[in-house]
């Protein structure tokens, strides 16, 4: 059992759609720099997220905190009921898993880019969408989210390393930290 604080500050998803006019950018990179180095924790530790997304992601006095790890399996431990399984927020969720790989330490690192792409813009990734099989394919076929208006280069090609289709080009949680 974990037990953590209050997060008064809600998750990030809600504190990007109730503030994000009003985030700055060192605001922004505080919030991937905290996540990253729970991020890098938890892969230090052998273990995968596996449902990583914005509202996974708790904020506690301006310091965020991944959470939910209901789904966190150890690398190395594949049940071979969980392998066929995908879980998880469809945009979020890696390409090599919707195309029923296992998931890796690298599918977290995935999840990472897209949610700088949501903090980069302050909306969900393909909140226009229904996540459905066909943006599932889409995704499958390099489809990622866009990024907001005035994102600097550096953070957008970070990005997409993050969310490169080839999971063995993506950096790992100990780079990004």
């Amino acid at each position: 059992m974990m037990i953590m604080q209050y997060a008064d500050d809600g998750n990030l998803r809600n504190i990007l759609s109730n503030n994000f006019n009003k985030i700055f950018w060192n605001d922004k990179i505080k919030y991937l720099y905290y996540t990253a180095t729970d991020l890098k924790n938890l892969h230090k530790l052998g273990y995968f997220h596996k449902d990583f997304h914005s509202g996974n992601i708790l904020n506690i006095y301006g310091i965020s905190y991944i959470s939910d790890f209901g789904l966190s399996r150890p690398s190395n431990e594949q049940k071979s009921s969980d392998s066929n399984k995908i879980v998880g927020v469809l945009p979020y969720i890696a390409p090599e898993v919707l195309n029923g790989e296992p998931y890796t330490l690298s599918s977290d690192i995935y999840s990472f880019g897209v949610i700088m792409t949501e903090i980069s813009s302050g909306k969900p990734p393909f909140h226009t969408r229904k996540h459905v099989n066909s943006l599932a394919l889409e995704i499958c076929n390099g489809l990622r989210p866009e990024f907001g208006k005035g994102t600097p280069e550096i953070y957008k090609k970070l990005a997409h390393r993050c969310m490169n289709a080839d999971p063995n080009q993506r950096p790992t949680a100990n780079e990004l930290y």
